[in-house]
């Protein structure tokens, strides 16, 4: 039974039109012609009339067909479907690659991806929800063909401290700019690979969410001169404490960072003094250190703090914070360009209605809470 073309798509010529409902069996028939695993690959969301969908997927349309994503209703795929996509020479203009969300591709698939001729002008693949493991890492990490890739996603990939290693490892991997590794068991071994890493010195995105990275790990990070271009750095969810904080506030090689997300860091106000207190973090534009332990200290110090007054973005989101904080934050001298300040949950019982008041004057409609 053929699958609905629904999560099937190809961007032509840079535009994407909504494929109205009930489009994927009437588009059904014009696109048996380029059959992927008993999956036509085409125009799933993108909504051309017939004879345009003809000459696309015969090769006869003047525009590129140059963004592919992969996948049915249900999420499968599998590594048939991967193996036989690549093996297709359309693919040889496609610049974004997705097969996520979660696909079944395995260790073939990922061959698959390592081994074909065709995706040389792949510069964004998207591969996260893959339980690919620390050998698909290092099957990516062997890919030549994959040396153009500006951005690699591996949300929940399951490559661990090895994946990682052999992903730094690697020399066709040098232009990666953004690298997503999301819930992936990294530990500091793994963070220490990466910032010794000789290749990927061209990052300027790298996200970390929810790993197993100490405080060994962010000294990794502050110590490595090989990130110089580094700008977001997102590290929610690793237990660093006040310990990894104190060492990424204390770093210069991180001075060129505009967004820092360090929330549920296991982050005190010892933490937040120091980033108060960096020089280092003049740039920042976002800084997200909620579901922490700062108390008014920490945000007293963040509020006099002359550094950040670059900061559109401060989230402080469910830390117990009172009144103290709160009035120091609507008096803080430097915050005046804050877009968004985020408490979170406020618990009443520390901040009144003047605390409230005062933020609610201060930001109008820039602070949010609940």
């Amino acid at each position: 039974m053929r699958r609905d073309l629904g999560a099937i798509g190809f961007l032509f010529d840079g535009k994407r039109v909504q494929r109205p409902a009930g489009a994927g069996q009437l588009l059904d028939a014009r696109l048996n012609c380029l059959p992927v695993g008993g999956m036509p690959i085409g125009l799933g969301y993108f909504r051309a009339d017939d004879q345009q969908a003809d000459a696309v997927l015969q090769g006869r349309a003047g525009g590129v067909a140059s963004e592919a994503v992969v996948g049915d209703e249900d999420g499968l795929v599998g590594a048939d479907v991967a193996h036989d996509l690549l093996q297709q020479e359309n693919i040889v203009q496609v610049h974004l690659l997705t097969l996520a969300a979660p696909l079944d591709i395995g260790d073939e698939g990922l061959g698959a991806l390592a081994s074909s001729p065709h995706p040389a002008k792949l510069t964004v693949l998207l591969l996260g929800y893959n339980d690919i493991g620390a050998e698909g890492a290092r099957a990516l990490a062997s890919a030549t063909r994959l040396a153009a890739l500006t951005r690699l996603d591996l949300d929940q990939s399951h490559i661990g401290d090895d994946g990682l290693g052999a992903l730094a490892s690697s020399p066709h991997l040098a232009r990666l700019r953004q690298l997503t590794l999301y819930l992936n068991g990294i530990g500091d071994e793994g963070v220490r690979a990466l910032a010794s890493s000789l290749h990927l010195t061209a990052l300027a995105n790298l996200n970390l969410r929810c790993n197993e990275i100490g405080p060994e790990g962010a000294r990794a990070l502050a110590s490595s001169p090989r990130l110089p271009g580094l700008r977001e750095l997102w590290l929610i969810a690793n237990p660093m404490g006040d310990e990894g904080a104190c060492a990424l506030a204390s770093s210069p090689h991180l001075a060129g960072l505009t967004h820092l997300a360090l929330s549920c860091s296991q982050m005190g106000d010892q933490g937040a003094c120091a980033l108060a207190s960096s020089p280092h973090l003049a740039g920042l534009n976002l800084l997200a250190i909620g579901d922490n332990r700062i108390t008014d200290k920490g945000v007293c110090a963040l509020a006099s703090s002359p550094y950040l007054r670059s900061l559109t973005d401060l989230d402080l989101s469910d830390n117990p914070i009172g009144d103290e904080g709160a009035l120091a934050l609507a008096a803080a001298p430097h915050l005046a360009g804050l877009k968004f300040l985020h408490l979170g949950q406020i618990d009443r019982e520390l901040i009144s209605e003047t605390g409230l008041t005062a933020l609610s004057a201060r930001f109008p409609q820039r602070f949010h809470y609940h």
